[in-house]
């Protein structure tokens, strides 16, 4: 029985009972145990927008660089400045934002999301919650350079001649946020590129190699969903575009996310099942509203947002 708060430590009376019976033991006894405080999770969030690829002319037939974009660095502010508002009424002052933009005077390189992501194995613990936000061009460079067909996340300036060395993906991913490095427990990773949902096969692949059955994998692939507390939103199938909208001034899957929080009733708890599926029906209805279909022979919409992983955080 607790018997009182005595600061750090807490007086326990202890009356011992005879198993199967009402009758208590004479003497009563007092021991004194520690307290542990209940440890406060911390919500870390990146957020990364890319415009600038030095081809402001959007020549697709530039042999050097990817166009550029208009609205990528507006979808990192906004959902930086969304989820930090939301995330201080659950966290208070346990909430620590990067913003990794032009605009936040980072440039979006690959230099600077390591420091961001050193600075942050410093200080996360296990109960926290990461969560890394893209946009930008995504792309599956081939040749040698990318012998696995790796989706590449194209950074700051990226060179299509030396794309690896301009761009990030699952192996940077694996090093950057590896548990060794990074304890979060709680992972959610948002891009909203083209062929982003390469990036869950991807992940897939990574993990497993070798001769195992699909079913094997799948059994292995449910057992790390549960374990890691694993999320993935991408923006679109891997071998789809994911579009910005000049009059959505917002990626269409960046522009519904943040939508999404708008209507959701005020002093509630978003959860991210729900939030990115409810995201992802307003992508393709948009885009099949708005973009001509495949041309494979089926009505699906161009841009399918994928998902992976356990959403009940």
């Amino acid at each position: 029985y607790f018997t009182g708060d005595k600061g750090s430590k807490n007086p326990i009376a202890i009356k011992p009972l005879i198993q199967g019976g009402g009758i208590y033991g004479r003497d009563e006894g007092f021991t004194i145990v520690k307290t542990v405080d209940r440890k406060i999770p911390k919500f870390i969030g990146v957020f990364v927008g890319v415009n600038d690829y030095n081809n402001p002319n959007k020549d697709r037939n530039n042999p050097s660089y990817y166009t550029d974009l208009s609205y990528a660095e507006a979808d990192a502010e906004s959902m930086a400045a969304a989820m930090e508002q939301s995330a201080r009424t659950l966290f208070n002052d346990s909430v620590l934002i990067y913003r990794v933009t032009q605009q936040s005077n980072k440039a979006p390189n690959k230099q600077e999301l390591e420091k961001v992501f050193a600075d942050i194995s410093q200080k996360a613990k296990s109960e926290d919650i990461l969560y890394v936000f893209f946009a930008g061009h995504g792309g599956i460079p081939k040749g040698s350079q990318n012998p696995n067909g790796e989706v590449r996340f194209m950074l700051h300036q990226a060179s299509k001649y030396n794309p690896m060395s301009s761009s990030f993906g699952m192996s940077d991913i694996k090093e950057w946020i590896h548990p060794q490095k990074i304890k979060a427990q709680k992972r959610v990773l948002v891009f909203d590129a083209c062929h982003s949902g390469q990036f869950i096969q991807d992940m897939n692949n990574s993990t497993f190699r070798g001769d195992k059955d699909e079913a094997w994998k799948k059994k292995q692939l449910d057992k790390l969903k549960d374990q890691t507390g694993m999320l993935i939103l991408a923006a679109s199938a891997d071998d789809q575009s994911s579009y910005e909208d000049d009059q959505l001034k917002h990626g269409v899957m960046t522009y519904h996310l943040l939508k999404q929080i708008k209507e959701t009733q005020q002093d509630t708890t978003l959860i991210l099942d729900n939030w990115f599926g409810q995201s992802s029906e307003g992508v393709k209805f948009y885009v099949d509203r708005k973009y001509p279909r495949s041309t494979n022979g089926n009505d699906a919409p161009v841009q399918t947002p994928q998902m992976f992983g356990r959403g009940d955080i």
